[in-house]
């Protein structure tokens, strides 16, 4: 079967299932990476269009003459007028270290940064990351910006690989505990799965879930976690009851024995 027709036959027909929960784990795995590496691929391209664009501006806008700053002791002295905006087609970066602009300032999609007095607020499609200085440990001003400006497309480039691999790592944990709670379904349901085979299933169950996170993404759609764990969770587990509904045909691990012989 090839991989898009999976991908279909996996969120659109649960009878499919049957013949997958026993198939080799490896064949799972490799859908499952597939899968990962080619959403992963196109916020890859939409973050790295972004961040070209933002960088240009930021180099425009520190070169033009931004006003001086400073960071130190987790605090950050600003010298300009406020707030200070810069807007690009990747997003918005906005400083005001008063408290009077939220994340809602960032625009309708939630993108850019928000720089406060003590931390700094990151949005990426609707989800945002909070960094309090104090964390950092950075000691800054306008003038050591500017000579990190050569090093931080480099510096992109090498956190868009290790962002990859933190993605696929994260997935491969949370299908496993999905084969988990799969487990524990089929159980309840009187038909008990060795964990391979709750594996296999949850790797395909996932594939909804994953477009559908893929999809709040990239329309900057944000969502709690504890929402996103329950929708997450609570389609996989659709998926594995639905499936579940049907027969499955372990393969036999041995050759039956001759007739008459017991």
């Amino acid at each position: 079967m090839g991989f898009l027709r999976r991908v279909w036959s996996s969120v659109t027909d649960t009878s499919s299932y049957a013949d997958i929960i026993y198939q080799r784990v490896g064949r799972s795995l490799a859908y499952l990476v597939l899968l990962v590496t080619l959403t992963s691929a196109v916020s890859a391209v939409r973050g790295a269009v972004a961040f070209v664009a933002f960088y240009r501006e930021l180099e425009r806008q520190l070169v033009a003459g931004m006003p001086g700053f400073s960071l130190a002791g987790g605090v950050l002295n600003w010298e300009g007028p406020e707030p200070y905006v810069i807007h690009s087609r990747g997003g918005s970066l906005i400083v005001d270290t008063t408290g009077a602009t939220t994340i809602e300032g960032l625009g309708p999609y939630w993108q850019g940064i928000l720089v406060g007095r003590d931390r700094l607020w990151a949005c990426q499609g609707g989800e945002v990351t909070v960094l309090p200085y104090r964390d950092v440990g950075l000691d800054v001003n306008r003038d050591k910006v500017l000579g990190w400006l050569p090093y931080l497309k480099p510096l992109a480039v090498v956190a868009g690989i290790l962002g990859y691999g933190v993605t696929l790592a994260a997935k491969m944990l949370s299908t496993t505990a999905a084969a988990g709670l799969v487990a524990l379904l089929a159980g309840f349901r009187g038909r008990p799965l060795p964990f391979f085979a709750a594996w296999n299933l949850a790797a395909h169950a996932v594939t909804l879930p994953l477009l559908l996170t893929f999809g709040r993404g990239q329309l900057g759609i944000g969502l709690a976690l504890g929402g996103q764990l329950l929708l997450y969770y609570g389609l996989v587990l659709t998926y594995a009851y639905l499936a579940l509904r049907w027969p499955t045909d372990r393969p036999a691990t041995a050759p039956p024995p001759p007739a008459g012989v017991l």
